[in-house]
């Protein structure tokens, strides 16, 4: 009887173990809705329809590398325009302009302006860490063709928000440097981490901005 009990009792310990390791591994999801705006001048529109299958891609590329992130849209996609905020982003103003739109995702035509550290005559998209007030990502319409592309360019933005930086490596999700080529990315564990940890909790683990000759 006693070694019968002892063998309950180690049997519970590893229960009691396991337990902790199974929630952690189930907590490794997360999920964000966004509100999507796109700027009433925008061509070719874009339809509530595509931006779903741009969510859907950007989730997906995050899940081949087993970065369990999903991407939903939140509510209808509205549009906005005003004198401040034009159709392209030409100065920092209008960047700021734009950012204050009440909306995690903005979409306008082209962007001429973003840092102004970076020498660039456009920018596929223009984020930064939540940490720094900039509560949203703004993209360009215009120099993504494809929905694939797009679901790079979201997650990428999404993954300045989180306090990410850029990185060397051609094909990272996260690199400098303009890789339209194909649709196949590279997502490392540190950048998963600050994907799963959100904007709110802003990554600590930072890459190095390396020197492209075509930055985005």
């Amino acid at each position: 009887m006693k070694m019968q009990t002892i063998i309950a009792i180690a049997c519970l310990g590893l229960l009691i173990l396991v337990e902790p390791a199974s929630a952690q591994i189930a907590s490794a999801q997360k999920e964000y809705p966004l509100r999507v705006r796109v700027h009433e001048d925008v061509r070719p529109r874009l339809t509530k329809e595509e931006v779903e299958e741009i969510l859907l891609g950007a989730s997906q590329l995050l899940k081949d590398k087993s970065c369990d992130v999903t991407f939903k849209l939140n509510g209808p996609v509205q549009t906005f325009a005003s004198r401040r905020t034009p159709a392209v982003i030409e100065t920092k103003h209008q960047r700021n302009a734009v950012h204050r739109i009440d909306a995690e995702v903005k979409v306008v035509q082209e962007i001429k302006f973003c840092n102004p550290s970076i020498a660039s005559p456009f920018f596929t998209g223009c984020a930064f860490p939540f940490s720094m007030s900039r509560k949203s990502m703004i993209v360009a319409r215009a120099h993504m063709a494809t929905v694939p592309v797009r679901s790079i360019q979201w997650a990428h933005e999404f993954g300045h928000r989180t306090g990410l930086r850029h990185r060397a490596d051609a094909d990272a999700l996260m690199t400098a440097c303009s890789n339209f080529s194909g649709i196949e990315v590279e997502v490392n564990s540190d950048e998963c981490h600050c994907f799963l940890r959100g904007p709110e909790n802003q990554c600590t683990r930072p890459n190095v901005r390396p020197v492209c000759s075509d930055k985005r």
